[in-house]
């Protein structure tokens, strides 16, 4: 099976247009969104003219086939994450303004309403939001695959913090294993190209193609938006376990 991954959107629509472009050339036989259509601020994207959330979402309903959400799309449709282990959401939290929040969070979660342009998502669109998941579990040749927008105790990326060593994804290794999963793919950290992490060692692979070891790995995504990374979409054949990671 080949399957196409695209993150971290962030309202960008003709980075995504391109993209779909390229991926649909790919022949593949399922593309997967892994979070953040939405999320624009303009001291980290350039498109503001461009931004365009409801056509994007529209996009990737129509070619999706599993679609999460990310932490920008939690904020934009006032939604708690279902996974949250290490911060109690107050009940409250949306009606709460920013100084309550980074009072009550200590500043461990990322507050959007001081940096972040509204996205322009019809009620429609905020439904259909509403009943998406924050994980899922699917099944590739003889073994399952993990989808998430990050990585476990951070599963939304609502957190503020980014694992940067192996021994930092003990926890969602652990968490993997909760689902009999050998191979976990994820976003949100707008690599430029393909970080691979397995238990012993973490590496980042430039954009191109990759021969993978046939082993418990977590395989982070490039993003679709132009930012001051490379962007790009990543190509996985599950049978041959080879990655590819494509520029926009």
């Amino acid at each position: 099976m080949k399957l196409a991954f695209i993150s971290d959107i962030h309202e960008d629509v003709v980075s995504l247009q391109v993209a779909m472009q390229k991926i649909e050339k790919s022949k593949v036989d399922k593309i997967i969104c892994l979070g953040d259509i939405s999320g624009y601020s303009a001291k980290h994207y350039y498109h503001i003219e461009t931004r365009d959330a409801h056509e994007c979402l529209k996009i990737i309903k129509q070619n999706c086939s599993i679609i999460l959400l990310g932490n920008h799309d939690f904020h934009a449709i006032k939604k708690i994450p279902e996974i949250s282990p290490r911060f109690n959401y107050p009940v409250d939290w949306y009606n709460m303004d920013v100084f309550e929040k980074k009072q009550i969070s200590q500043n461990r979660l990322w507050i959007y309403e001081d940096t972040e342009l509204q996205p322009a998502f019809s009620k429609a669109d905020i439904a259909f939001l509403s009943g998406l998941n924050q994980v899922e579990v699917m099944q590739a040749e003889a073994y399952k695959i993990l989808l998430s927008h990050y990585v476990y105790p951070n599963l939304s990326g609502m957190e503020t913090e980014y694992f940067l060593d192996h021994t930092d994804f003990v926890q969602h290794f652990s968490y993997m294993e909760k689902f009999g999963t050998m191979l976990s793919i994820t976003g949100h950290e707008h690599t430029p190209g393909l970080l691979c992490i397995t238990n012993k060692k973490i590496r980042m692979h430039k954009f191109g193609k990759q021969k993978l070891k046939f082993e418990e790995s977590i395989l982070m995504c490039p993003a679709i938006a132009a930012g001051k990374n490379k962007n790009g979409f990543m190509i996985l054949d599950t049978k041959t376990f080879k990655a590819e990671t494509r520029s926009i």
